[in-house]
């Protein structure tokens, strides 16, 4: 396989849009930070982020990219969507976190390059929890179906 392209990114509260369908509680907790939050102004950020994405790894984008800050799966399907490299597939792994502002963490991962056997959480008890721990374990495509003992990045 040879190299594998990780990266991983602070997306700084990529919201959906302010009437998009949500928990009442969170759309009370969230409250003014989604004033303003359109459709378009969504996507323009999308589109933004996704740009900078298309151009990692002179233009080979991640095979496994992580985000942190982003509302739901909904969202990170968006930008995996708006990623659109040729030689990608891009699929979302996600966990809806219990933080009580709604932000996740989530993978996005070329399906192509990387398959995803598990994932898991752990809920940190630190003063307030707030974004619990998300992992996945992945395997190199070519290894799907040979024994993980002997494939190698």
């Amino acid at each position: 396989m040879g190299r594998l392209n990780v990266a991983w990114w602070n997306l700084e509260n990529l919201f959906d849009h302010e009437i998009a369908q949500r928990d009442p509680a969170l759309k009370r907790t969230l409250g003014s930070e989604l004033k303003g939050r359109t459709a378009a102004v969504r996507d323009r950020k999308i589109s933004q982020l996704a740009s900078v994405i298309r151009m990692m790894f002179e233009g080979e984008g991640p095979a496994l990219l992580g985000v942190c800050e982003i509302e739901n799966e909904t969202v990170a399907a968006l930008l995996a969507e708006a990623i659109a490299l040729p030689h990608r597939s891009y699929q979302v792994v996600s966990h809806d976190s219990p933080d009580v502002r709604g932000v996740d963490n989530s993978f996005i991962v070329d399906a192509n390059t990387l398959s995803v056997v598990s994932t898991d959480h752990q809920i940190v008890n630190k003063r307030r929890s707030t974004r619990d721990i998300f992992w996945a374990r992945a395997i190199p495509d070519a290894c799907a179906t040979r024994s993980p003992a002997t494939c190698s990045i």
